[in-house]
């Protein structure tokens, strides 16, 4: 069969693999001049290891995303790692999200709650105006570990790309047509659509729809890079989240990050400062409004154009990690093949 993917993130690569590997021509339209969306990353020279573009990604797996780490071992070289976050709280240095640690000492010293200092002060950053409408769905990310486990994903196996991600993307797209900087939308895909027997967008669906019933709301982030010269690791931990800070929602050392092994030596450390911007769309504002304007393109797609399929964090208006970007392509993939 012939299959159109518009838009080169992290779920249309895993399908296009999974498709190409099935004998599938298999045909990819990204609107940017790089594969991977926000997981896009480069090799800095100077610095002498991996940056990401949109902000530090860490591979986490549960129970739940078994056969998306499999998937991924046979295209990337996985490294082990024990991922640790500090934010500033109370003045101090604390693990995030908080344990008992911390909330036994905090209770004693604050007559504010852990709530009001480590999840709304940093969430209201992000948000704005839309954390009260969005609070229940947002809250529970950052949720107090009632244990003493100090990792950032408690219970999870975590891995770093020993490689990079552009290594992995160069892997699965291997074989695959690929057409860059050409942004699809329903108009345009209408003159070329009886070429394909199917068609799977990624891209944001109410622009692909020319904004028909009007815009959905994303947040996003804007990243600030910063060489600075030091012997020595700079942060405490890898990523450091600024809790009460006016605007700078978390600071990211990308050194120490180990990849490659010999990151750590340089002298020239990558900070990438993030704050809260309308930049990029990072994360979907999932109030009532939003969610009942997505239904009504989801609705539309589905009555107008049953052979396109929304996918991803994207298309679905849905914020997604990557180990369930992946099982969701394979599981939009098993779906297919029956």
């Amino acid at each position: 069969m012939r299959i159109l993917l518009i838009g080169g993130g992290l779920f249309n690569l895993t399908l296009a693999r999974l498709l190409r590997d099935d004998r599938h021509e298999v045909n990819i339209i990204e609107k940017s001049n790089f594969l991977g969306g926000m997981c896009a990353d480069y090799f800095d020279k100077k610095a002498q290891c991996y940056v990401n573009k949109f902000g530090a990604h860490i591979f986490h797996f549960d129970n739940k995303s078994k056969k998306a780490l499999q998937f991924l071992k046979k295209y990337a070289d996985l490294m082990e790692y024990d991922h640790k976050v500090l934010c500033i709280g109370n003045g101090n240095f604390t693990y995030f999200p908080i344990n008992n640690t911390y909330k036994s000492l905090f209770s004693l010293i604050n007559d504010h709650s852990i709530f009001d200092e480590f999840i709304e002060s940093y969430s209201k950053k992000v948000w704005g105006n839309d954390w009260n409408s969005i609070k229940k769905n947002i809250e529970k990310r950052f949720k107090a570990k009632n244990s003493f486990n100090n990792d950032f994903f408690e219970g999870e196996k975590t891995f770093l790309l020993e490689k990079g991600f552009s290594n992995l993307f160069n892997k699965l797209s291997k074989g695959i047509n690929i057409t860059y900087n050409l942004e699809v939308h329903i108009k345009m895909l209408l003159r070329f659509i009886k070429q394909f027997d199917k068609v799977v967008v990624s891209a944001p669906i109410d622009r692909f729809y020319n904004y028909k019933f009007g815009k959905l709301d994303w947040k996003g982030l804007q990243f600030d890079f910063h060489y600075l010269k030091s012997d020595n690791d700079i942060l405490p931990t890898p990523v450091v989240n600024m809790n009460t800070h006016k605007d700078v929602v978390r600071i990211v050392e990308y050194n120490q990050l180990g990849t490659p092994l010999n990151s750590h030596t340089s002298k020239n450390k990558v900070i990438c400062i993030e704050r809260s911007s309308f930049i990029n769309k990072c994360y979907p504002v999932l109030n009532d409004i939003n969610n009942a304007l997505y239904k009504k393109y989801i609705d539309y797609n589905n009555v107008n154009f049953k052979d396109i399929s929304f996918v991803g964090r994207l298309g679905n208006y849905k914020y997604y990690d990557m180990d369930e970007t992946i099982q969701n392509a394979i599981n939009w993939y098993s779906n297919f093949k029956k």
